[in-house]
């Protein structure tokens, strides 16, 4: 997050992030949130079976008056292949996602877990996001 200079300032933004509704709230000091001031991040906690909405926790940062850079989050579904490359379907979140420089043919139709890197921008997009994979392991049946 951009702006992110002290716990008071990072308050409303911590308490805005806590309404949100698939916020796990037993975690991090009953709120669902943590604030990491000196990292210039915040951590939150997803109810399972839950599905997240990156566009209200974005919402909910941007309403505290910061700016939201990057989300890094964990996902599950089947690698797919295009003609513009690897994709993860059938995901438990309401967006498919584009692999960015990710080359793994010999995990192609198989389920796994990546840790996904998502950049931001100006707008958010519609249904399909562009992620870089920071990591990912095969989900053993």
């Amino acid at each position: 997050m951009d702006g992110l200079v002290c716990s008071f300032c990072a308050y409303g933004t911590e308490k805005n992030l806590s309404k949100v509704g698939f916020i796990d709230k037993s975690y991090f000091g009953g709120d669902g949130v943590l604030v990491e001031v000196e990292k210039g991040y915040v951590q939150v906690s997803i109810k399972d079976s839950k599905s997240i909405d990156l566009k209200s926790l974005i919402k909910a940062i941007t309403k505290g008056g910061y700016v939201a850079k990057e989300a890094s989050f964990w996902v599950s579904g089947i690698v797919g292949k295009t003609k513009d490359g690897y994709t993860l379907e059938k995901t438990d979140l309401p967006y498919s996602f584009s692999l960015i420089d990710f080359d793994q043919k010999n995990i192609l139709a198989k389920q796994v877990i990546i840790l996904a890197r998502y950049k931001i921008g100006k707008k958010f997009p519609k249904g399909n996001i562009s992620v870089s994979v920071e990591k990912f392991d095969l989900i053993k049946k």
